[in-house]
């Protein structure tokens, strides 16, 4: 029996974030990301940002929270390892991602906060805009099952997001987005809880992802050649102060390494 929270996670993309609209567009993508041209090349370039932190090659890869594999920079992550493991609570992303990987993915339905793995079996671990929808009490948890079954030298990636200045309707809603989309449990803690929650004996750095989000970008930015212009000076700020702009940006990238003594 699922937690109620995750019950609706679960709920949410089996009935409609993995569900496409007349475009063809998934409607979590479509609830919850600016999807002007403009926005192109910034959601390219912070995409490969991960991919620098990641090993390019090894056996086996976990998607924690895999959802359907929808952007092609992240199926370039796991090119070079023998399975991407997809991991997710929803079937129906869980077939979706079978469509597209085939033989290369391997897939298993389950807990994040309950991992069914053995110790240190994965290479590399990517958990993108996942730990969040843990319930609040179970993300440091879901962080020391990530570990537990990461490899000695191995990086885990965990992409998250800050609640400071959002509208958002904590535990029933998500931030900024239209009416009609159903209510997604959601429930992103401080900068200094992850602090906490990250032990000191493991070797973490957080750096940023995406220092503005879709509130920013459909403010702020203009569909031309002077809102790409403002999100070049943008991405170039995230470069000269990755750690500045992680704590006062929108979303961080959390990376744990595990050394090889474990």
């Amino acid at each position: 029996m699922l937690r109620d929270e995750k019950a609706s996670v679960r709920d949410f993309y089996e009935g409609f974030g993995w569900s496409t609209d007349s475009t063809g567009t998934y409607n979590d993508t479509a609830a919850f990301v600016d999807l002007r041209p403009v926005l192109g090349r910034y959601y390219r370039d912070t995409q490969n940002r991960v991919g620098r932190f990641l090993e390019r090659r090894g056996g086996y890869f976990l998607d924690a929270g895999s959802g359907p594999i929808s952007q092609p920079e992240s199926v370039l992550y796991s090119a070079g390892y023998r399975y991407r493991v997809c991991f997710d609570l929803s079937s129906r992303a869980l077939a979706e991602a079978r469509a597209r990987l085939d033989a290369h993915g391997l897939y298993v339905c389950g807990d994040l906060a309950n991992l069914p793995f053995r110790d240190g079996c994965f290479d590399t671990i990517l958990c993108s805009h996942v730990l969040y929808h843990v319930p609040e009490d179970e993300q440091a948890g879901a962080l020391r099952e990530m570990y537990r079954t990461l490899r000695r030298g191995g990086t885990c990636a965990v992409i998250y997001i800050w609640p400071r200045a959002l509208r958002l309707r904590r535990s029933t809603g998500a931030p900024e987005v239209d009416r009609a989309v159903p209510p997604l449990y959601f429930h992103p803690h401080e900068y200094k809880w992850m602090r906490r929650a990250l032990p000191r004996q493991w070797k973490t750095d957080v750096r940023v992802w995406r220092s503005v989000g879709i509130g920013f970008t459909r403010r702020l930015i203009a569909d031309n050649v002077l809102g790409a212009v403002l999100l070049r000076i943008v991405y170039w700020l995230e470069e000269a102060f990755p750690h500045a702009l992680a704590r006062l940006g929108r979303y961080p990238l959390i990376l744990i390494r595990k050394s090889q003594s474990g």
